[in-house]
């Protein structure tokens, strides 16, 4: 009977940390996921082009 309650034990050991192991996962990924979805937007550098057909081209 010793040899079956290591087994048991060991079993139930594995158990905890493979649903500590996937709760875990689960939260950190979810963290992830909100971050990416209600994090602030970050500003847009645009680069201003000049205008092939702006008024300053003096009627030509």
């Amino acid at each position: 009977m010793n040899v079956l309650d290591t087994l048991l034990q060991f079993a139930e050991t594995t158990l905890v940390f493979y649903v500590a192991y996937v709760v875990l996962g689960s939260l950190a990924f979810g963290f992830l996921i909100w971050r990416r979805v209600y994090a602030t937007p970050k500003a847009i550098e645009r680069r201003l082009r000049p205008r092939l057909h702006d008024s300053d081209s003096n009627g030509r």
